[in-house]
């Protein structure tokens, strides 16, 4: 979380940093970040995921 900037290094995790922490996953990934996490991770994503060619969804 201090990598983040959520809390400083010294702090401790409250219930504040963990509501922020939490915002930080509360929407949807992009189709970039999508297409960039598969590229890093070398996963090929089942045919469903796609739309046109482009990733659009996780399970």
């Amino acid at each position: 979380m201090s990598s983040l900037g959520i809390i400083d290094e010294h702090d401790g995790i409250d219930q504040h940093a963990q509501d922020e922490y939490a915002q930080l996953f509360g929407q949807q990934l992009s189709s970039s970040h999508l297409q960039a996490l598969v590229a890093l991770l070398g996963w090929v994503p089942p045919e469903e995921f796609f739309h046109g060619g482009v990733i659009v969804a996780f399970a």
